[in-house]
């Protein structure tokens, strides 16, 4: 089967996915709210927080293994294919025992991350849940990466859409009928084990070196590899748990856990956006893995030149939806006690655009060539930047001083990774590649200030729901419009167009 086919395959589960999991997740979310409140909610948010950083020990050594399967998964060669699987296997089977034994450790010092959360019960209980329940993932969830590295990406998508799914009807009915937090993560509990063990007979059925007991050993060239990409790896791994998973523990711990449960509800919405855009990204990881190893540099600059397109016109597009439709959504979905200050979903809105429009592209572009290596220093500085930003500016500007902390980290990545790597995969100057970033934010700055003066000149709506009706055809018409008359000349857009209608086709 084709690159294109496969990446069409991929994306049409994807967002079939993408779309029942986001209906069914704001359903949840909804009840959850006016079943168990705010500060529930911040204390659901907090423990997924701490268990993602928990989650370091994974290293990043899930995303270096499955690039190396790109190659001998390619060329049919099964037993270095099933080296690498076994090798997978221990390290994700050593890495859930770390997590269960320091998250154990973990519990005594639970309530320093739970500010104004005292009179909470059996919170304990409730992180012994979100423990296990991370850990048995890692018991199962590498057997996807053979499916993953032949470009079948729908198969691990399907399975992840159907449990996701039978979650979210069972916590509902859960907090309907009972009311009750340790019921509502207990339903969690039991469908993982059910997914993990059905994962397990499904792959292993489909993939016999899954169950090969051949010991196989990788040369010494391989392992040299594999042993250099696991240093890149924990240091991303550090990085993106600095990122990602520490601000909603620093705005729990300096402001308050119902802070936390507000801000959350706006976070959980940047969550139901991506989940529309990264299919559409991450989707193309493993065709980029397969392209980058075949084609020409002057085919990879064109391709890195679409990825960049295709990420802005993503991204740009979801960004601006976001910020002028979140907060009148908020009010229409929960109420006007819980909105929040623009200016933080401004810098909400200001670091989606930002990873997706700068930072994604070429993140996979470089892991496409199993280069997790060479920028390591960048990804340290850019976690220190994150953590010392984000405490020092908390206590003056509250919960905006900590989303731009990571505002200040993605910049870093974004302006100091390509500087690394990209002139020797490309042939083209890094200077290039960065005007190309720096132009297209500020193409999607302009873009929204003309959705301003729209808004400003135009019609004033009574009804919330239309009015997000007409804001979002504002929105998407202004940007899309704009943006084809600046592209629709450019080489990279008739490559993506061609790819488009070819996706179309498959």
């Amino acid at each position: 089967m084709s690159r294109t086919k496969m990446l069409a395959k991929n994306i049409k589960w994807s967002y079939v996915g993408s779309i029942a999991t986001t209906l069914m997740g704001i359903l949840v979310r909804t009840v959850f709210v006016y079943t168990l409140g705010t500060t529930m909610l911040g204390i659901n948010s907090l423990y997924a927080s701490i268990l993602g950083v928990l989650s370091i020990a994974e290293l990043g050594i899930g995303a270096i293994l499955n690039t190396q399967l790109y190659q001998p998964v390619a060329e049919k060669d099964e037993k270095t294919v099933v080296g690498i699987m076994q090798l997978y296997r221990k390290v994700y089977l050593m890495i859930a025992l770390i997590i269960a034994v320091v998250g154990v450790f973990m519990i005594p010092f639970l309530h320093v991350f739970m500010k104004d959360a005292d009179a909470v019960p059996y919170v304990e209980i409730y992180y012994l849940f979100f423990l296990f329940n991370t850990v048995i993932t890692y018991l199962t969830s590498y057997k996807f990466s053979i499916s993953n590295a032949e470009q079948k990406n729908y198969i691990n998508t399907n399975f992840e859409t159907l449990f996701n799914l039978l979650v979210y009807v069972g916590q509902a009915v859960v907090l309907l009928v009972f009311r009750n937090y340790l019921l509502y993560l207990l339903v969690q509990t039991i469908i993982l084990l059910v997914k993990a063990m059905s994962i397990s007979w499904y792959m292993n059925k489909q993939y016999p070196v899954l169950r090969s007991r051949e010991k196989v050993t990788l040369d010494d060239e391989k392992m040299k590899m594999i042993k250099k990409n696991v240093f890149a790896g924990v240091v991303n791994r550090f990085s993106d748990t600095a990122i990602n998973q520490t601000d909603s523990m620093i705005i729990s711990s300096f402001v308050s856990v119902n802070s936390l449960g507000m801000v959350s509800n706006y976070t959980a919405l940047r969550t139901y956006v991506e989940r529309f855009t990264k299919p559409l990204l991450d989707n193309s990881g493993s065709v980029v893995g397969n392209f980058v190893n075949v084609e020409s540099e002057e085919r990879k600059c064109l391709l890195i030149k679409s990825l960049q397109l295709y990420g802005f016109w993503i991204y740009g597009v979801v960004s601006l939806m976001l910020y002028f439709l979140a907060t009148p959504f908020v009010e229409v979905w929960l109420g006007k006690e819980y909105m929040i200050s623009d200016g933080i979903v401004f810098v909400i809105c200001l670091n989606l655009m930002l990873s997706g429009v700068g930072d994604r592209p070429y993140v996979i572009f470089k892991n496409s060539h199993g280069r997790f290596y060479d920028d390591w220093h960048v990804v340290i500085a850019s976690a220190i930047v994150n953590l010392v930003v984000s405490i020092t500016l908390v206590i003056p500007f509250g919960i905006v001083g900590v989303f731009l902390g990571t505002t200040c980290t993605i910049l870093v990545s974004v302006f100091g990774r390509p500087f690394i790597f990209y002139k020797q995969a490309t042939g083209e100057a890094v200077g290039k590649y960065i005007g190309r970033v720096v132009r297209n934010f500020l193409i999607v700055f302009l873009t929204g200030c003309i959705c301003v003066f729209v808004f400003r000149a135009g019609i004033t709506i009574e009804n919330r729901i239309l009015e997000l009706i007409y804001r979002g055809f504002v929105v998407f018409v202004v940007s899309n419009g704009c943006w084809l008359l600046l592209f629709y000349r450019t080489e990279e857009f008739k490559y993506l167009k061609k790819l488009a209608f070819s996706l179309l086709k498959k």
